[in-house]
């Protein structure tokens, strides 16, 4: 079953993957501001709001490409994963895809690509209250406020669009070096759901068309 043990458990796993998300966004934000500052090379093209954002996952990505083995814990660098350079992360049958979201409770949509579609299509524990830890895909948002970044994991159970609820039995925001390991979840009066470990978030209408 689903118990806030298995949840911490997730949670202590993925820690050392979003830290070095966390280390490699803190390399790649003064190169960002330099590129696209007022007096930077790519200045010319920030009016397209997808640029930035393909240019931090590449220095993400190559970040966490230096890294040695070991570093994230049990995830890796899924390394030659497509030629525009997402970021994905494996742990045996368990993946991880950071994107970017613009806005807190946004998750960046599926569109009507059937890969992504398929992707964000987990179904945790609809069918089998077991099968917490067999296969599953999971989501890293990233957002950037200022000089500093947030982290949010999100399991996902459907696709999802602009301006609609999102389906999720997950979504928990994960900061730099915290520790899971005394996590207590508390419980509440009604009887015990998917919602419990997340809610429902609504995607916020946004013009920015590639995510992450």
């Amino acid at each position: 079953m689903s118990t806030s043990d298995q949840i911490t458990q997730l949670l202590e796993s993925v820690q050392p993957a979003s830290d070095a998300v966390y280390d490699a966004l803190d390399v790649a934000a003064p190169a960002l501001d330099t590129a696209f500052g007022v007096e930077g090379p790519l200045a010319s093209i920030e009016r397209y709001s997808s640029t930035r954002t393909h240019v931090a996952r590449a220095l993400v990505h190559h970040e966490l490409e230096q890294l040695e083995d070991g570093s994230m814990g049990g995830w890796r660098l899924v390394k030659n994963s497509a030629p525009n350079c997402p970021v994905r992360l494996a742990n045996g049958l368990h993946s991880i895809r950071v994107l970017h979201t613009w806005a807190p409770e946004v998750v960046p949509p599926t569109g009507r690509n059937p890969a992504r579609v398929s992707y964000y299509s987990n179904s945790l524990l609809a069918d089998d209250p077991d099968a917490l830890f067999n296969a599953h895909n999971f989501l890293l948002l990233w957002e950037r406020n200022g000089d500093e970044f947030k982290l949010r994991l999100v399991h996902t159970l459907g696709s999802v669009r602009l301006n609609r609820h999102v389906p999720l039995d997950l979504n928990v925001y994960l900061d730099r070096g915290v520790s899971f390991a005394d996590m207590k979840f508390e419980a509440r009066d009604e009887e015990l759901d998917l919602d419990y470990f997340g809610e429902e978030a609504e995607d916020e209408e946004d013009g920015e068309a590639e995510n992450g």
